[in-house]
């Protein structure tokens, strides 16, 4: 039987177009908001993180618990995860693959 891969989320970083987006939504079109370091390297949330989403990282989540220069801005991330359903079909369904950011950089979803 071939299997086939189904991406079931998409990824929360500064090269996705709908994460940016939610990001200059969140921290008012807050300067650098979404930026590279001045010798180039990947984007980041503030010149800081990688992902748009977090469970930690609060001083990029609430003024309270932010400082400068991010405490003007913030929130920049939300903990807020995105929830999909997938009714398993069975005998075609067969592996879950549960895994955070750093392992889809290194491999793709599609497996391409």
């Amino acid at each position: 039987m071939l299997m086939r891969p189904i991406d079931l989320t998409t990824d929360h970083s500064a090269y996705n177009p709908a994460e940016v987006t939610a990001v200059l939504r969140r921290c008012n079109n807050a300067p650098k908001a979404i930026s590279s370091a001045s010798g180039g390297g990947i984007k980041r949330v503030a010149g800081s993180l990688a992902v748009t989403r977090a469970l930690g990282d609060a001083y990029l989540k609430t003024p309270r618990l932010s400082f400068f220069p991010y405490k003007r801005h913030a929130p920049y991330i939300t903990a807020r995860p995105e929830v999909n359903c997938r009714v398993l079909t069975k005998g075609a369904d067969r592996i879950l693959i549960l895994a955070s950011d750093g392992v889809w950089e290194r491999a793709a979803g599609m497996m391409s």
